[in-house]
């Protein structure tokens, strides 16, 4: 269970990532590709090293895509995903401590047992008319 794991439908495109609990790159590691939206790093740090105090610069970006990552505190879920297609193109089931990128496709979720997950998304939501398009 220990590392990253790429989701890829049946053309070999990605479609989700995961890291697991157990990933321990050295320094930083980032998981999406630079043409994604979301960025998603993995950092790993020795003890006393320091992360200089920093702001991140104002800029204007574009964004075609929404994709969201969910970080699972606490619990256990099974991940559906689906295809650009809405096909269902695999299942993963995560754990505490587990993370994953929603690069493209669908997803559905359900929880396994009590579960305490963290979702980040662009934002902001402007609900389920505007933001989703449910699948089946």
């Amino acid at each position: 269970m220990k590392g990253i794991e790429e989701i890829r439908d049946k053309k070999g495109e990605i479609i989700a990532v995961i890291a697991r609990s157990g990933y321990l790159p050295p320094g930083v590691s980032f998981l999406s590709r630079p043409e994604w939206p979301l960025q998603l790093g993995v950092s790993n740090y020795l003890h006393s090293q320091v992360v200089r105090p920093h702001t991140h610069n104002r800029r204007q970006i574009s964004v075609e895509a929404v994709q969201e990552v969910v970080h699972v505190d606490t619990g256990r879920i099974r991940v559906d995903l689906y295809d650009t297609a809405d096909l269902l193109a695999g299942t993963a089931d995560l754990f505490t401590g587990d993370t994953i990128l929603f690069v493209q496709g669908g997803h559905s979720l359900q929880i396994m047992e009590d579960s305490r997950i963290i979702e980040v998304k662009q934002g902001p939501y402007e609900g389920l008319a505007s933001d989703k398009r449910m699948l089946g």
